[in-house]
């Protein structure tokens, strides 16, 4: 980290406004930045200044801010106003230089907007999928997001529901808890069960659990229907390690595969199932023939 600088709010890029880049193409958009001016920040850069410095980084001859894009924002419309008046001292920022990769930048921008504005989970599951892609950890994404693992595990989740249960997240229709209780479903019993949501006045997250359990399992006159249960060296596998089939990562899809284990839950009922099936009874089966003595002949036991 270098010395701090003093500059112009008009000399550094806000990538987004500055630039052409929309949302996936810069490490540093935040579509935070189309969001309406403050008239109480206008008010209070007007009387006081920047008190906060902003950080940014070198791009060749520019910098760019890594954060305290609105404050720039904020200052360089209260030097416009001033302009328009012809008068005033025009407004500056404090500045940091901040070095690092592109996934470090992203994350440490993220942090810094932690609780400055309201962030939609939405935002902050993609925020948390892009660190994933860049090789972040588990426990650095949590680090940069100020949450727990099991938090960012939800974030990832929450993207692997069906489009639309994610609008219906994003327009608050259903909240984040309630709708990652159908993420162990197919996409179109996901689908299903968020209109079974959304015909209903209960759409807490009992409700979701109960709509999915429901949807998961076979009935036939009001009954539950038990089907041949899925072979044991498989049903050993996923008690030692649930998270292999995409479950266990909550108590409630942990003992959805227990019912599954016993043949009340189809494969079919569960998202990625039937190929983690597959993929257990492959390896059962290659560790089978590794096993198988080599040779013309079987050798005496001892």
């Amino acid at each position: 980290m270098e010395a701090m600088l003093r500059l112009a709010p008009e000399e550094v890029v806000v990538i987004g406004v500055d630039t052409a880049h929309k949302k996936g193409e810069h490490t540093l958009f935040d579509e935070r930045v189309f969001l309406p001016l403050d008239d109480d920040m206008l008010h209070s850069i007007e009387m006081y200044g920047v008190l906060k410095p902003i950080f940014v980084r070198r791009a060749g001859a520019v910098f760019e801010v890594v954060d305290g894009r609105r404050r720039v924002l904020h200052a360089r419309e209260v030097n416009r106003a001033q302009r328009e008046r012809g008068g005033g001292d025009p407004r500056t920022v404090r500045a940091i230089t901040e070095d690092g990769d592109d996934a470090h930048l992203f994350g440490l921008s993220r942090l810094a907007n932690r609780g400055a504005k309201p962030e939609h989970p939405i935002q902050t599951a993609e925020a948390a999928r892009e660190l994933h892609a860049s090789g972040k950890s588990l426990s650095e994404i949590a680090g940069y997001l100020n949450v727990g693992v099991p938090m960012v595990r939800n974030y990832l989740s929450l993207l692997e529901l069906h489009s639309q249960v994610r609008e219906a997240v994003a327009d608050e229709a259903v909240t984040m808890t309630a709708a990652l209780k159908l993420v162990v479903l197919p996409a179109e019993l996901q689908v299903a069960a968020l209109e079974e949501l959304l015909r209903s006045e209960n759409r807490t997250v009992a409700a979701a659990l109960a709509v999915r359990n429901r949807l998961c399992t076979t009935e036939s006159d009001g009954r539950s229907v038990r089907e041949p249960p899925p072979p044991r060296r498989v049903v050993q596998r996923f008690l030692s390690n649930p998270s292999a089939f995409g479950l266990g990562h909550v108590s409630e899809d942990f003992w959805l595969g227990v019912r599954w284990c016993h043949g009340f839950v189809p494969s079919s009922r569960i998202r990625g199932m039937a190929n983690a099936v597959r993929t257990a009874l492959e390896r059962g089966r290659g560790r089978k023939r590794s096993d198988e003595p080599r040779g013309g002949g079987s050798e005496s036991p001892r």
